[in-house]
């Protein structure tokens, strides 16, 4: 976990903080110490040795005495464990991801809609065999505004919530969008992506990177994920994109409708 400070508002009450505790001893890389929380959380030591203790007496943390460090407990680990045992979208989504990435011989991966905060995160990916391609990472949050990665969530998102999004559309979110020079002309792509059935944008996350998603629905058609291709724009042409979609769109549907979604 890094030490460096940040700008984080800590969460107000109780139940919110500990969440927060429990994400971030999810995701250090080995124990931390209370110094290091309190530089993440921007809460003070005395309220995390508070939350901490409740933690600790639920088995949802543990505690090194001699080196004054924390980690997650037993009963955290068995909870993930017993989460981890069912079959998640993930695991439904691996079979089109391999499906389109052998048709297509580009990258594909499995975006998450994370609802709460409005962000998404790729967690499941299935790399081109060419040896030029572009790596992401796996559970990194990221916007809704940029890519295709977003957009092919945000342009299917009911008018109310998709407009709670759009409310942090400003100029330094257009300024890296080509030919897209104010909020009418954003909307506008993201009406015809949803006309569609997909979206497409060049060098917007990625530099240099095309990509193409698609969304997936679940059984209250509610749009939860997308797939996502990304092609390196060298060898892009009206033709791969053509391959892509129709290899992305039946696949997408075919995830939805596994999720219970009937259009």
């Amino acid at each position: 976990m890094s030490e460096r400070p940040t700008d984080l508002t800590p969460p107000a009450g109780t139940t919110a903080r500990t969440l927060l505790l429990l994400k971030l001893l999810a995701e250090a890389r080995g124990d931390v110490s209370i110094k290091e929380l309190s530089l993440r959380t921007n809460l003070p030591p005395s309220t995390l040795h508070r939350l901490l203790q409740l933690l600790l007496e639920g088995g949802m943390a543990s505690f090194d005495a001699d080196h004054k460090r924390y980690g997650i407990g037993p009963e955290f680990l068995r909870v993930a464990a017993l989460v981890g045992a069912r079959r998640s979208i993930a695991d439904s989504a691996r079979p089109h991801l391999e499906q389109i990435t052998a048709t297509t011989g580009e990258t594909s991966c499995l975006i998450a809609y994370v609802r709460p905060r409005q962000v998404v995160t790729a967690v499941v990916i299935v790399n081109s065999p060419h040896p030029l391609q572009y790596k992401t990472e796996l559970f990194t949050d990221h916007t809704l505004l940029l890519g295709a990665t977003g957009q092919s969530i945000l342009a299917f998102l009911p008018d109310e919530e998709r407009e709670q999004a759009l409310s942090g559309l400003g100029s330094e979110t257009l300024d890296r969008l080509s030919g897209i020079p104010d909020r009418a002309a954003y909307v506008a792509r993201l009406d015809r992506f949803r006309a569609q059935g997909y979206a497409i944008t060049q060098s917007e996350t990625i530099e240099g990177a095309v990509g193409i998603g698609a969304p997936v629905f679940d059984h209250g058609a509610r749009v939860v994920a997308s797939i996502c291709v990304t092609v390196p724009k060298i060898r892009f042409t009206p033709e791969i994109e053509d391959r892509v979609v129709r290899a992305l769109r039946p696949e997408a549907a075919l995830l939805s409708a596994e999720l219970g979604h009937r259009p």
